[in-house]
C-alpha cells in the first residue's frame, strides 16, 4: 500500500482569499499527489447585517456571488488539471453557527453548487443527484456558536474524517502544540478531537493548509496522507471515502499502523500489505491484540506514542535510541534556503545538487506560500491574483543530481519561517561521498562525512541577507522506529487506537484510529 500526500482544503480567490486557480493547480502539480482548491459557498445562518457585521456579511456575500458566477468554469479547470502525476477533486465550504465549518469534497465534476440548512443536508442532496460527496469538519476547536464543531451533531456517515490541524492551529487534544491565535478565538476543550473521540464517534484525522493565498500544500499549514495502492482519482477517492488516511503537521513522516488478533505476533520483518489500515472497524475476537507500527520520519524522532482510548498505552522514546556506532549508508540531509529583511520581494534561488560515491534515494519538498491568515487584506505590494505567482519545484532529478528553482521572502518573525527546504534520503558510503552545491552561480563542496558531524550556512549579501543552510546529516536510524505491542487481555468492543509520531524539528503525525466493535 502506497502513501499519496495532498491538500483538500485551501482557498485562492475564487471567492475571497488571493492567487488565481490556474496558478494554484501548478503549484498543487509541483509537489503534491493529490488537491481539492476550496470555494467560500454558504453561510445559512450568517448574522444579521449591522453597524457591527456589515463588514463580515459583505465580503462572505461577495465571496459566495463570486464562486456561483464562475462555478462551472472553475470546476472545467479542476477537471482539466486531473491528468499525470496529479488527482484534483472538487469542493466547496459551508459556514455554520449552529454545525460548525465545513467543506464538502467530490470525485465528480458535475458536482453543483447548493443551498442547504446543514451539512448533512448538503450532502444527502448531492448523493440524491448522483454525486458521491463527503464533509470534513475543520478547525473543530473553536467556541460553539463561532463555528466551531457541534459534536451532539455530527455524523460519521458523512464525516469519515475530521480536520485536525491546519493554519488555524491543532485540534487534537488539551495539550497539543500550535493553539488557536486566530482573530476567530482561541479552541476549547470540549470540541477539541479527543472529546468527539470520548463521546463515542468514529473518524479519522485530517490535516489540511486552509491557505488563503493560492498555495495548496504551504509546509508547516497542514497535509493528508492517504493510503492507496495507485494514484488515480478512484483510489484516492476511496482512501477517502473509507478514512484510510491520517495529518501531518509539517515533514512528510511515513507511518504505516496496523492491528493483528491471535496467539501469535507477527514477524518483526513482516510487510504491511494486506494489514488492517488506519480508520479501519475490526471485530473483536478476544485473542491477544498485537499493534504494530513503522515509522520514517525526516529529522531525528523524538517520540512515538500508542493511544488506547485517548490514553497512552505506549511510548517510544526516541531520545533513548544511541546513534550508531559505526556510519550508516543511509541518511538525511536538508538544505534550506531563505531568510533576509525583505517582505515585499521574492527572492530567486536557483541550484544544483550533485553526489560523487553516492545516490538520492528521494528527494522529498518542503515548498511554502505566502503566509496569509485574513482572508481580506491583500499582502502589501500585491494583488489579488497574483500573490501565489511564486515558484518552488524541481526543475530535474537523476540518482545522483537534483536541479530546483525556489522563491522566497523574508521570516514573518523569528517564530515564523517563510524558509522553504529539500529534504534528500542520501546512500552512499559516507566515508568517501561529496556533495557539490551550487546556488546562484556559487559553488561549493561538502564532504559527507563533515555534515554528519554539523550543519553549514552561509550568506549572500554582508547585512540582512538571504541565507542557505545545510543542516546536519542525521543517519536514518535516528529518523525511523518501529516496535510490535502485545495486549494479552486482547481489544474490547469499543475500544479504539491511534498513534502520534513527534520528531524533533516540531512536526507531528496523528495516525487515524482503528476501532473494535463486538460484531
Amino acid at each position: 500500500m502506497n502513501i499519496f500526500y495532498g491538500d483538500v482544503h485551501n482557498h485562492c480567490a475564487i471567492s475571497y482569499g488571493f492567487g488565481n486557480l490556474d496558478r494554484a493547480l501548478e503549484i498543487a502539480r509541483s509537489h503534491l499527489d493529490f488537491v481539492a482548491v476550496t470555494g467560500h459557498a454558504l453561510w445559512p445562518d450568517m448574522y444579521e447585517s449591522n453597524p457591527d457585521t456589515a463588514f463580515i456579511v459583505g465580503f462572505h456575500r461577495e465571496g459566495f456571488r463570486k464562486l456561483r458566477a464562475h462555478w462551472s468554469e472553475i470546476n472545467a479547470k479542476i477537471e482539466a488539471a486531473n491528468r499525470g502525476s496529479l488527482v484534483t477533486l472538487f469542493s466547496y465550504e459551508m459556514h455554520s453557527r449552529a454545525y460548525g465549518d465545513y467543506h464538502f469534497i467530490s470525485p465528480n465534476p458535475a458536482m453543483p453548487l447548493l443551498e442547504a440548512a446543514s451539512p448533512g443536508d448538503v450532502v444527502a442532496a448531492l448523493r440524491a443527484a448522483g454525486v458521491e460527496a463527503i464533509a470534513i469538519p475543520h478547525h473543530i476547536g473553536y467556541v460553539s456558536d463561532y463555528r466551531g464543531i457541534n459534536w451532539s451533531q455530527f455524523d460519521a456517515r458523512l464525516s469519515p474524517f475530521v480536520e485536525v490541524y491546519s493554519k488555524h492551529g491543532c485540534s487534537m487534544h488539551e495539550t497539543s502544540p500550535w493553539p488557536y491565535y486566530h482573530d476567530m478565538g482561541p479552541r476549547v476543550s470540549q470540541n477539541l478531537a479527543a472529546a468527539g473521540l470520548a463521546a463515542g464517534h468514529r473518524f479519522s484525522f485530517a490535516a489540511s493548509s486552509d491557505h488563503h493565498a493560492g498555495y495548496p500544500g504551504s509546509y508547516g499549514d497542514g497535509l493528508l496522507a492517504l493510503y492507496a495502492d495507485e494514484l488515480s482519482r478512484p483510489a484516492i477517492w476511496q482512501a477517502l471515502a473509507q478514512g484510510h488516511g491520517y495529518a501531518l503537521t509539517g515533514d512528510r513522516i511515513r507511518a504505516h499502523f496496523t492491528v493483528s488478533q491471535g496467539a501469535e505476533a507477527p514477524a518483526p520483518d513482516a510487510d504491511f500489505r494486506g494489514t488492517v489500515l488506519p480508520g479501519s472497524t475490526v471485530r473483536a475476537s478476544g485473542a491477544p491484540l498485537h499493534i504494530r507500527y513503522a515509522v520514517e520520519g525526516l529529522y531525528p524522532l523524538d517520540r512515538i506514542l500508542v493511544y488506547r482510548n485517548g490514553a497512552v498505552l505506549n511510548s517510544y522514546d526516541a531520545w533513548a535510541v544511541a546513534p550508531p556506532a559505526e556510519p550508516e549508508e543511509t541518511c538525511l540531509l536538508r538544505l534550506e534556503l531563505g531568510w533576509g529583511d525583505d517582505r515585499r520581494h521574492l527572492y530567486r534561488w536557483e541550484g544544483e545538487m550533485e553526489l560523487r560515491h553516492a545516490k538520492f534515494e528521494r528527494v522529498t519538498p518542503c515548498f511554502r506560500g505566502l503566509s496569509v491568515v485574513s482572508p481580506t487584506s491583500v499582502p502589501e505590494g500585491m494583488s489579488h491574483n497574483n500573490a501565489n505567482e511564486i515558484t518552488n519545484r524541481i526543475e530535474e532529478l537523476q540518482e545522483n543530481y537534483v536541479r530546483f528553482t525556489c522563491e522566497t521572502v523574508a521570516n514573518n518573525s523569528t517564530l515564523h519561517p517563510q524558509t522553504v527546504a529539500l529534504v534528500l534520503k542520501i546512500s552512499g558510503d559516507p566515508g568517501r561521498a561529496v556533495l557539490r552545491l551550487q546556488l546562484n552561480g556559487r559553488e561549493e563542496n561538502f564532504a559527507l562525512s563533515e555534515l554528519l558531524n554539523g550543519a553549514r550556512a552561509d550568506h549572500v549579501k554582508p547585512w540582512h541577507s538571504q541565507a542557505w543552510r545545510l543542516h546536519q546529516a542525521f543517519p536514518l536510524s535516528l529518523c525511523s522506529g518501529a516496535r510490535t505491542i502485545t495486549v494479552p487481555e486482547g481489544a474490547r468492543p469499543g475500544d479504539y487506537y491511534h498513534l502520534e509520531v513527534s520528531q524533533r524539528n516540531g512536526s507531528m503525525a496523528f495516525v487515524s484510529p482503528i476501532f473494535f466493535d463486538a460484531e
